[in-house]
């Protein structure tokens, strides 16, 4: 249950990161309009919306973790993995981010959270009941 919970909080940090990045694309794009700078706003505009697309399919992938894991599917458990391994390296890189205290508390949020997920999936008795060795 554990594991599922945090995985489920990745993908709504993942979801709420991408409406961030949409938000503030849209700001710059807005400003630059406003300034007379249409291109280069779009440009930074632009950026800041695949990242936010990168994001947002992070957080789909988070969810179908969480669904394969509270499914008990052995994919689930593959997939949960993979996943928690991918917030910790999203922690790892959100930590440099001294300028917000906000992000960092996330980041530092996403590294517990996703090594206590890694904790319990490599415990012996739910790799058995997800039938891996």
């Amino acid at each position: 249950m554990m594991v599922f919970i945090v995985i489920l909080l990745d993908a709504v940090l993942c979801f709420i990161d991408a409406g961030i990045l949409f938000w503030i694309g849209s700001l710059i794009q807005a400003a630059g309009n406003a300034a007379g700078l249409g291109g280069i706003g779009s440009v930074f505009a632009s950026i800041l919306y695949a990242c936010g697309a990168i994001v947002m399919v992070f957080g789909i992938l988070f969810l179908i973790a969480a669904l394969g894991f509270w499914t008990s599917r052995p994919w689930g458990y593959t997939l949960s993995f993979f996943m928690a391994i991918l917030g910790m390296i999203w922690g790892f890189l959100g930590l440099g981010n001294y300028e917000y205290p906000a992000s960092l508390g996330i980041s530092v949020m996403l590294l517990v959270g996703n090594f206590l997920a890694l904790y319990f999936l490599t415990r012996p008795e739910i790799k058995v009941y997800f039938g891996k060795r």
